[in-house]
Order: C-alpha cells, then sequence, then structure tokens
C-alpha cells in the first residue's frame, strides 16, 4: 500500500491546502461579520468581528484598514482619543501590507488630524499635524490624481501660516481636477 514517508507528505500538502483555501474563506467570512453588524448600529461587534478577521488573514490590507476605521467611529462614539491612536497603529499596518494604495495613507492623515484637534500642547499640535501632512504627501506619491490629498494639505498648512505652500497645494488639485470646487 502506501509508504509511511510519501503517507505523511500527503497528509501534510493536504493540511496546507485546506489551510491556504479556508483562512482566507474564513477572514471574509468574519469581515462580512464585521460588515452586517455596523449595518444594525452595533459598533463593538464589528470591531471584534473586524479585528478577527485581521487575525485570520494577517496579509489582507482591508481587514486592518476595516479596524481602523471601526476604531474611528468608536472615537467619534467616546471622545476617547486613545480609540484613534489604536487607529494608526492598524492604518499603518495596511500601509505597510501595501504601501502602493493611496487610500491607506490618506486615511492615515485624517487620522492624525483628528488627535491634531483634541486638547493638547501647540508641540504635539504640530507634531500630529507634521505627521498628518506626511502622511497625505505619501498618499500622494500612491496616488498623484487625488485631488483630497491636495486640499487636505493645503488644509493643514494655511493655518499654519504658510500661505503660499497652502495655495500651492490647491493649485495642484485645481490642475489635476478642474471641477473640484472645494479647492476653487
Amino acid at each position: 500500500f502506501y509508504h509511511p514517508v510519501r503517507l505523511s507528505l500527503v497528509v501534510v500538502c493536504g493540511v496546507v491546502l485546506a489551510t491556504l483555501i479556508i483562512q482566507p474563506v474564513a477572514g471574509w467570512n468574519a469581515h462580512e461579520r464585521g460588515q452586517a453588524e455596523i449595518q444594525v448600529g452595533r459598533q463593538d461587534l464589528a470591531l471584534d468581528w473586524f479585528r478577527r478577521a485581521s487575525h485570520i488573514d494577517l496579509g489582507t490590507t482591508g481587514y486592518h484598514d476595516a479596524v481602523a476605521r471601526a476604531l474611528v467611529q468608536r472615537f467619534h462614539q467616546s471622545g476617547d482619543p486613545q480609540w484613534l491612536v489604536n487607529a494608526v497603529e492598524e492604518e499603518g499596518q495596511a500601509i505597510e501590507l501595501n504601501p502602493l494604495d493611496g487610500r491607506f495613507p490618506y486615511r492615515l492623515g485624517t487620522i492624525y488630524g483628528a488627535l491634531a484637534e483634541q486638547k493638547l500642547s501647540k508641540d504635539q499640535r504640530d507634531i500630529l499635524l507634521n505627521r498628518a501632512a506626511q502622511a497625505y504627501e505619501r498618499a500622494l506619491q500612491a496616488d498623484p490624481y487625488s485631488p483630497q490629498s491636495y486640499m487636505a494639505l493645503a488644509n493643514i498648512r494655511l493655518p499654519q501660516g504658510r500661505v503660499d505652500e497652502a495655495k500651492s497645494w490647491l493649485q495642484r488639485a485645481v490642475a489635476i481636477e478642474p471641477n473640484f470646487l472645494p479647492a476653487r
């Protein structure tokens, strides 16, 4: 019949194949359950499902992004900035996994911007705004045709008193998308 080495090899290959098939399906299922919980307004359960999906399938950027978005939602509900700090970590993982997608650094910039709006010292606020600007610049490297990123940079630079730089970012936004009314 079967030699024990061949049988072992077949069993190991079967387990590996089963894992490669089951892992993405289980991750997707957990993500979909999280989406369903959001639809009915259960943010806590949605966050749990998104975290579960990101643990099941570590390499899927969308799951880390979903966790980050759920954490930002929790911040808006509670006002606790620790949720934003956790969202920064998750969005950072999404960027590491897919540095070519401009959506993730853009979202990271918005999270840093929300953190900068908290009660902080001027130095802490400036650090967070500069991190937000760096994230938006990274988003533009990944997607140079996104007028929203140019607009976001202008919105950071204008309150910092860097009016000429803000104008330059707005002009670039309009050059990319002439009908982008917020930049006009």
